[in-house]
């Protein structure tokens, strides 16, 4: 009888040490226009108890997938048919990388991408009438290997395992014109 106490009360112990290092990673946009100036931010953040691993980062454009921001303004310009086209140059922005095995502490929050007047002001016009059909998902696990999927705006699902990606989404770029 005891042994089966003790045994419970390790399995216990066991779910409270996961579930305090459990991440929750919330994908969401900042927009601002305000004051004459203007922003397109998109923010990974860690509300969770511990860190988070992240496994995938994948972004898609009607359905499609595309592996770079570069690539992502090219596709909205042809469909949207902006003023600039992104074809011979780049968006210009700032980005931080969410490569697969980065670790986002708990309380932690990092962008994508960053866009803003004195870099790109087409590029922001671009991204605001475009991102209703842009699609971003992150896939990131615990400690424990407690795996997570979480899309733009919407609460984190658990799931078995992250898959691998063959061809990995390149958040990271330079600041170009």
């Amino acid at each position: 009888e005891q042994t089966k106490v003790m045994r419970e009360e390790a399995e216990l112990e066991r779910k409270n040490a996961r579930i305090s290092v459990l991440p929750s990673v919330w994908l969401s946009t900042y927009i601002d226009t305000a004051d004459g100036e203007a922003y397109y931010k998109i923010a990974l953040t860690n509300k969770g108890l511990g860190p988070a691993v992240i496994e995938r980062f994948d972004v898609s454009y009607h359905d499609q997938p595309v592996y770079s921001w570069d690539e992502l303004a090219r596709k909205m310009a042809a469909q949207i048919g902006s003023e600039k086209s992104f074809e011979e140059e780049f968006l210009r922005s700032s980005r931080s990388p969410v490569s697969p095995g980065l670790m986002l502490e708990a309380g932690a929050m990092t962008y994508p991408i960053e866009v803003d007047d004195s870099s790109e002001r087409d590029g922001i016009r671009l991204l605001l009438r475009g991102s209703l059909d842009m699609r971003i998902s992150v896939c990131y696990c615990s400690l424990y290997g407690d795996c997570f999927r979480t899309e733009l705006f919407q609460r984190p699902q658990e799931i078995d395992a992250c898959e691998t990606v063959e061809k990995p989404f390149i958040s990271h770029g330079f600041f170009r014109n």
